[in-house]
């Protein structure tokens, strides 16, 4: 059955079984709900249907028609002719309605361009090439059985980073949005679930943790022989005092296998029990979603993003003094720009820079629109117009929380009615629950919101993002339109602004930041009323305490008192460190009520403190103060400046859009650089730039710097002394005679395997018919990392690339000369070939490689590494 004769059951109210399309899907909850309070409107329904009318035209040709009903409640004549459709009237009850194009004359010459590349969106033409996905490792499709593949190399190492960085170590990862990053911390914490590990991640708001909470609880209910399933992961203030309280003992118990909470959460009720779980060894990994907040919000309205350096630093010390590993930090972000990437590296570097897995490129998803009105008015008009007609779903974006508001009762008044607004995007009121739900559900359509709204949230079929405002930078404006096209089709991005916005964009890029007189006299207000932390050299400030002349503690003052650290902590004169977990010892007979009542009593108070390390002993001298705080602060203010310059582009766009992006997120430190590609946007469009997808194959998107998982010494050893052109050659004779001496020789080889997996060998390129899944997960039990990787075919890396992992290749008992030189192309660092002796040579066909080259016989090779390992 057609969608178009779906669609015409649906509006005459026949059955239309099977819906398995999501418009559809849309229009059939719309019509159901249709006249009800927070319903269905007629410019909702119109919306829709010429959708999915215009839909069927591009995909089908022709004119589709569709008879609908003129009755009360559905779009009149005239409202259809307002959503760009032809109307006549077929008899009393019902009309026929065309869908039309839409050319806007606002968009001048390049309207009937723009309009073709809406079609692509409402067509749900894809945009991204299929062939980017890569074999899932073993130990993936072990905890998530049908998870066959990853979705792109880059998502494949940055998973593979979480198990085999050091420990201790930090990786920061920079991959697009849609690419997966969310596996990086999902795997771990399904792999260790059963060893009681806890894998912490840090979000910026309710909504994104709320939201991940969901996608981990879908994984568990699919994931064999899991624990009981938690009631909740997500740590926030929505929760109820019973939920928080059992969260609490979760993470005591050891059975919470993944945490979702806020800076602010980690660092104050939560603190003692994360570093509990870091002393007990549970604490397997702790990672950061979205981190460019921790530069962006971080350095604003947001300080405690900047404290999680000091929170790593305790757990690090709690499991250093327990003889526990250390836990691996995973840093996550779509979009890092060279400010973000200096503050992570400086916060979690340890001295150095962190490891980095970056694919870097621009989505081929969105197609940009670009337009200035003269006035407000003129701006209402046209995007009211362009709400007609793009596809759903879509957001609204504002930059102030009363035009998102006044959109809102906008839109409610032109009876679009499947719309709410979000201020802030947090969600943590329990019954925006419903909102999360209804949005991902289909039940609403626009979403009107600020640039928090969606941050990390994974609705991957979001059609239209269309800016009623200017983003105060570039990067926030690349991010919000990064929530359209997830799912790899088409969207559409169009930004509608007035000369007044580019006020308002510069007022917000130039952030409020305290003077030195003012941040002198909180300084000195804090570290007067200072106590000491157990930890020589750390004090402990109260966040709350008040300068002189200033009224009353408020959560504004605390605030301000926090950016005068972070400030401080810029010019040198402290660092952070963690206030200790106050200590609370059970009163005989207290029930679990009055313990959990006065336990958040105590930790509410010790929210309020915040623990630093002076560095410089001037931190209290007001000339200090101006020589280091004036530098700062023209640095920070020159930062704002070249930012804004490039938002006053997109008024008057004069060189491609994706020149502009490329310029703000290209890093020459790390060698980041995004390749060549040109979205389609107002200056390149109808001038000969392609709309095919990009390429991704560059050799350079991809780094993971130094080696991850070192072999043993005894590997590395044998290695060093016994290669040959890059590889040490390990030779067997192939098995003979019965099947039980095959299958003797058959274990002795997995005997071996087993043993260089033991050994820290990471990486195995095996036959088929040997490689099956209880092989795969012997190898992984017997891993110091519990984590081993199916070998990347070589050919798939540029020439710079070396695979930072051993390997070990081997081959099968009729191995040709060409199958040799396949495995001869890689570059690991440490490659071990396992190969028959009779194997043809590459370069000599008519002589046995193990003739040519210097080899070991396997039983040499194991009897050099028993002894090795013997020996120390």
């Amino acid at each position: 059955m057609s969608h178009l004769l779906d669609l015409q059951n649906l509006v005459l109210g026949r059955p239309a079984p099977g819906l398995d399309d999501a418009l559809l899907w849309r229009i059939s909850d719309a019509l159901s709900r249709r006249g009800e309070r927070g319903g269905a409107g007629p410019a909702d329904i119109a919306a829709l249907i010429r959708q999915a009318l215009w839909r069927a035209s591009l995909l089908e040709g022709g004119e589709p028609v569709l008879r609908v009903p003129a009755s009360p409640g559905w779009p009149t004549a005239a409202t259809w002719r307002d959503f760009h459709c032809s109307v006549e009237l077929a008899d009393a009850m019902h009309l026929i309605v065309r869908a039309r194009s839409w050319s806007p004359s606002w968009l001048g010459q390049e309207a009937p361009e723009a309009a073709r590349d809406v079609d692509d969106a409402i067509a749900l033409r894809s945009r991204r090439p299929a062939d980017r996905q890569r074999a899932a490792d073993p130990v993936l499709t072990e905890v998530l059985p049908g998870y066959l593949s990853y979705t792109s190399p880059g998502q494949r190492e940055a998973v593979r980073a979480a198990f085999l960085l050091p420990p201790g170590d930090t990786v920061l990862v920079n991959l697009p949005t849609g690419a997966g990053k969310t596996l990086a911390f999902q795997a771990p914490a399904l792999r260790f679930a059963d060893q009681g590990g806890l894998v912490v991640v840090i979000v910026p708001t309710v909504a994104l943790a709320r939201d991940q909470e969901e996608r981990f609880l879908d994984l568990l209910r699919t994931s064999p022989g899991r624990p009981r399933i938690p009631a909740r992961l997500a740590f926030h203030s929505g929760l109820t005092d019973e939920e928080r309280g059992d969260m609490r003992r979760a993470i005591r118990e050891g059975t919470l296998p993944i945490l979702f909470t806020s800076p602010e959460a980690a660092l104050g009720s939560l603190k003692h029990l994360l570093l509990d779980a870091a002393s007990s060894g549970r604490l397997k990994l702790f990672a950061i979603d979205e981190a460019h907040m921790v530069s962006q919000w971080g350095e604003g309205f947001r300080p405690h993003f900047q404290m999680l350096a000091g929170l790593r630093r305790a757990l690090f010390q709690a499991c250093d003094a327990s003889g526990h590993p250390r836990f691996r930090t995973l840093l996550l972000t779509a979009t890092l720009t060279p400010s973000a990437y200096e503050t992570l590296n400086a916060l979690f570097g340890d001295g150095k820079r962190c490891h980095l897995v970056s694919e870097t490129y621009l989505r081929p998803e969105a197609v940009y629109l670009l337009h200035q009105a003269p006035d407000e008015p003129a701006r209402i008009h046209r995007v009211l117009d362009a709400l007609r007609v793009l596809p759903r779903p879509l957001i609204l974006y504002t930059t102030t929380r009363d035009h998102a508001d006044a959109w809102h009762a906008r839109l409610h008044q032109e009876q679009f009615l499947r719309t709410v607004v979000v201020k802030g995007g947090d969600l943590a009121d329990p019954e925006n629950e419903h909102l999360l739900r209804d949005w991902k559900e289909r039940r609403l359509d626009i979403v009107v919101a600020t640039s928090a709204f969606g941050l990390g949230m994974d609705l991957e079929e979001v059609r239209s993002v269309v800016h009623a405002c200017v983003p105060e930078t570039i990067d926030r404006y690349y991010q919000e339109v990064g929530r359209g096209g997830r799912d790899g089709n088409a969207c559409v991005s169009l930004l509608v602004c007035t000369a007044e916005d580019f006020r308002t964009a510069e007022n917000l890029s130039s952030d409020l930041r305290i003077g030195p007189e003012r941040g002198l006299e909180r300084w000195r207000s804090m570290f007067t009323q200072r106590g000491s932390g157990r930890t020589s050299g750390v004090h402990v400030l109260p966040l709350d305490a008040i300068p002189s002349g200033y009224t009353a503690s408020s959560q504004r003052n605390e605030s301000w008192n926090l950016r005068t650290l972070v400030l401080m902590a810029r010019t040198g004169f402290i660092d952070f460190a963690l206030a200790p977990p106050p200590e609370i010892q059970r009163v005989p007979e207290e029930s679990d009520t009055q313990f959990e009542t006065r336990l958040r009593a105590v930790l509410e108070k010790s929210s309020r403190e915040v623990a630093v390390r002076i560095h410089d002993g001037r931190h209290s001298d007001q000339e200090a103060w101006d020589v280091l705080f004036q530098e700062v602060r023209r640095r920070l203010a020159r930062a704002d400046e070249e930012a804004f310059l490039l938002v006053r582009e997109l008024g008057h766009l004069r060189r491609p859009l994706s020149e502009l992006l490329r310029q703000v997120y290209a890093i020459p430190e790390a060698d980041i650089s995004l390749p060549p590609y040109a979205l389609r946007c107002p200056v390149t469009r109808g001038h000969g730039y392609s709309a095919d997808p990009p390429s991704f194959y560059d050799p350079t998107l991809l780094t993971l710097e130094e080696t991850c998982a070192r072999p043993s010494p005894q590997v590395a050893r044998l290695f060093s002394e016994a290669r040959e052109g890059g590889c040490l050659w390990v030779a067997y004779a192939p098995p003979s005679g019965d099947s039980a001496t095959r299958w003797e020789w058959n274990q002795f080889l997995r005997d071996v395997l087993l043993r260089l997996a033991t050994h820290g060998v990471t990486e195995f390129d095996l036959p088929e018919s040997m490689a099956d899944a209880a092989l795969w997960k012997d190898l992984a039990a017997h891993s110091p990392w519990r984590f081993v990787c199916r070998a990347d075919p070589p050919q798939e890396w540029g020439p710079l690339y070396e695979p930072p992992r051993a390997r070990l290749s081997l081959l099968p008992p009729q191995a040709s000369a060409v199958e040799l030189r396949r495995v001869l192309q890689a570059r690991n660092p440490v490659h071990i070939l396992l190969l028959p002796q009779h194997t043809p040579d590459p370069e000599r066909p008519d002589r046995t490689a193990c003739a040519v080259r210097h080899s070991l016989d396997i039983s040499q090779f194991m009897m050099r590494l028993d002894t090795w390992v013997s020996s120390t």
